[in-house]
């Protein structure tokens, strides 16, 4: 039996020997798919900040809140 965390297994499972960097998936799915261009939307890559480390166990939502002017409701 072999276990593997999701990453390896999803390696495996497309045939890559390495992940995809998050700025090339970034460029991958601005290439596929277009955004819309409104000045109301939070930028993602602040959203995606906070998220990352509310999950690593680095900083409670509120704190990140408060430390990222761009995000809110994390």
């Amino acid at each position: 039996m072999q276990v593997r965390t999701l990453n390896p297994l999803a390696c495996r499972l497309c045939g890559r020997r390495s992940t995809i960097e998050e700025v090339d998936v970034r460029r991958m799915l601005g290439n596929l798919v277009k955004f819309p261009k409104r000045s109301e939307l939070r930028p993602p890559g602040a959203v995606a900040q906070g998220a990352r480390r509310v999950r690593l166990g680095l900083a409670d939502p509120e704190t990140v809140e408060d430390e990222l002017p761009d995000v809110s409701d994390l």
